[in-house]
């Protein structure tokens, strides 16, 4: 292996460590927003039982 073709490797790897980093980003903001959903089901469905109970 030539010494452009391991810069060239590391480059690849370096542009996709970037690409890993941004889809993790991605992905903590879609559990992120799930997890919100979650809590306004709960607050939701806690109000319900309030309601139903008075």
């Amino acid at each position: 292996m030539t010494s452009s073709e391991l810069l060239e490797l590391v480059g690849d790897l370096m542009n996709n460590q970037d690409e890993i980093l941004a889809f993790r980003e991605h992905l903590e903001q879609v559990v992120q927003s799930f997890d919100d959903e979650e809590k306004r089901r709960e607050v939701s469905s806690a109000d319900l039982h309030r309601s139903y109970s008075l």
